[in-house]
């Protein structure tokens, strides 16, 4: 919450770019940690198609994976602009197939419900499943690049 979500919230100046950058930022961390890994490990455009995929709250994404990432992620973190005819607003539905555009204060709301799904499974999970496993794997990782 502290270093994604917080920042946007009761925040009169808060862009999309930025809040879309977050979340790129985001979805690649919660993967990571979901998996285990130091890095992604994997094409960009798969690990967005896996997240949309399973998610609760991102299903408006679906098959759209490989386009967010090239387009939206790639776009705002490289340029500082969306490629492909996408586009950031802070008003209407999540996201509209027609025109390809995001509303990011429902994409960060449908976010913050994912790392909220993924703190409930950790609370209920047993400490030795593959879940805790893979966070204290990632973890581990996150101390050793502190020490680097």
């Amino acid at each position: 919450m502290e270093r994604y979500i917080d920042p946007f919230k009761n925040n009169p100046s808060k862009h999309g770019f930025a809040m879309m950058a977050v979340c790129c930022l985001m979805i690649e961390a919660l993967f990571c940690f979901r998996q285990g890994r130091k890095k992604t490990g994997e094409k960009g455009s798969d690990v967005f198609e896996k997240l949309f995929v399973s998610s609760a709250h991102l299903k408006d994404f679906v098959g759209l994976g490989g386009q967010f990432y090239s387009n939206v992620r790639c776009g705002i973190l490289h340029q500082g602009e969306t490629y492909g005819g996408w586009k950031i607003l802070h008003k209407g539905s999540m996201f509209s197939r027609t025109d390809k555009t995001i509303n990011a204060t429902a994409f960060i709301t449908a976010l913050e419900k994912e790392l909220h799904r993924y703190t409930t499974e950790l609370k209920s999970a047993p400490f030795r499943s593959e879940l805790w496993r893979n966070t204290i794997r990632k973890l581990d990782h996150v101390c050793e690049n502190c020490t680097v």
